[in-house]
């Protein structure tokens, strides 16, 4: 008899978790995008949860929190129920270099959350005006150089991957560049158009029609390959900066603690999802790759990348604004 009451007991406190695991989801999944509204992470969230809904078969609701590098919105997926209904479209920014800047934000990216998928990588390009004379990226350096402090590098705000992306290039370049945020990647741009700002690195995917119409020059791309939508860009390495290299990544995390159940589904959907060519096309127009994986590939890109990025914080002595 007590073992018939041990199995019953049992099978009676595993039951809950088990239907919670079958019946998952049963109602909308929120994503909290830590950065602001029309950021490419934000782009790519709303576009990921338009696929993901019929997987799913629920809405995915996607809710921008910006703010503090993305450490705000971090601290809001991080401190949630770990139920699968709440999740963050975690990024370099906000994933990696945020934590390391504010250290303030309550959080750790490989404590804090549960590795789900990656979604899509872009690698950075260093961009300046037409209006600017070089027109490689060793004749950007020397004009710099010849004038310390004279010319400024822009990013949507301090704080973000662009912003630190600055700074590791001072860094690596040895030159001296102000920096001027312009409120969002949009404005960013258009500064450098006119002449307001005169370099920006980041994602290419916004930029697009500036450089195909020559408002935009773009000196090279942070990455060890050239990118298929700029075949005729050089990379920083044969550009004459070896070692400087910039991936503007992304995919979901979910608060620790969370069942693997609902991890390994979730990550099913992901993978589902990037199956689709519409999907797949939507991320190469933005200048992204698609990528998927395990939950643990993304968790070992996030350890890595928070390491390097806080290393580049402590050598470059950025601080959060």
């Amino acid at each position: 008899m007590r073992f018939v009451r041990a199995a019953a007991l049992a099978i009676a406190l595993l039951t809950p978790s088990l239907l919670h695991a079958q019946t998952y989801p049963v109602r909308p999944i929120t994503v909290v995008v830590p950065l602001q509204p029309g950021s490419p992470p934000e782009t790519m969230a709303r576009t990921l949860g338009q696929f993901l809904t019929p997987i799913l078969g629920q809405p995915i609701v996607i809710v921008p929190r910006g703010g503090a590098g993305g450490t705000i919105g971090g601290q809001v997926v991080a401190n949630s129920k770990p139920d699968g209904y709440t999740l963050l479209m975690g990024s370099g920014s906000s994933l990696a270099i945020g934590p390391a800047l504010y250290p303030q934000s309550g959080f750790n990216a490989t404590q804090s959350f549960t590795p789900i998928g990656q979604v899509y990588s872009s690698p950075f390009v260093i961009m300046t005006g037409a209006k600017f004379p070089a027109t490689t990226l060793l004749e950007f350096i020397a004009a710099v150089k010849a004038k310390p402090g004279a010319y400024n590098v822009t990013s949507p705000a301090a704080g973000g991957q662009p912003h630190m992306a600055g700074e590791m290039f001072k860094w690596a370049a040895g030159i001296e560049l102000v920096h001027v945020p312009f409120g969002n990647l949009g404005l960013a741009g258009n500064a450098l158009v006119t002449g307001q700002a005169h370099l920006l690195i980041a994602g290419p995917g916004t930029m697009m029609s500036h450089i195909r119409n020559g408002n935009l020059r773009a000196l090279a791309t942070a990455a060890k390959k050239r990118l298929t939508l700029l075949p005729d860009v050089p990379t920083t390495a044969e550009a004459g900066l070896p070692g400087f290299e910039v991936d503007s990544w992304g995919g979901l995390v979910a608060p620790i603690g969370t069942p693997s159940t609902i991890v390994d589904q979730l990550n099913r959907a992901i993978q589902t999802a990037l199956a689709e060519k519409e999907l797949r096309d939507v991320l190469i127009r933005f200048a992204a790759e698609p990528e998927g994986g395990s939950p643990a590939q993304f968790g070992r890109l996030i350890e890595i990348e928070a390491a390097r990025w806080a290393a580049v914080v402590k050598a470059t002595g950025a601080k959060g604004e």
